[in-house]
């Protein structure tokens, strides 16, 4: 076995390896921006507007300075 034959088989193999890895981590990706899609249109339907029952977050300063 040639040495350039090892070299270009290893090149070939690391390639696959980043091409699975990467396929994966896109795969997952698409899974997280799916689920928080999922969860905005549940937060949407449940009639609160997409937005938490907890508004103190909302002023900085504390609920005392609400309007």
């Amino acid at each position: 076995v040639l040495k350039s034959d090892v070299e270009s088989a290893l090149k070939v193999l690391n390639f696959a390896i980043y091409h699975t890895e990467l396929t994966e981590m896109e795969k997952r990706e698409q899974e997280r921006e799916q689920e928080m899609e999922r969860k905005r249109r549940a937060d949407g339907d449940s009639g609160n507007g997409g937005h938490d029952d907890d508004n103190d977050d909302d002023y900085p300063d504390g609920p005392e300075n609400r309007e």
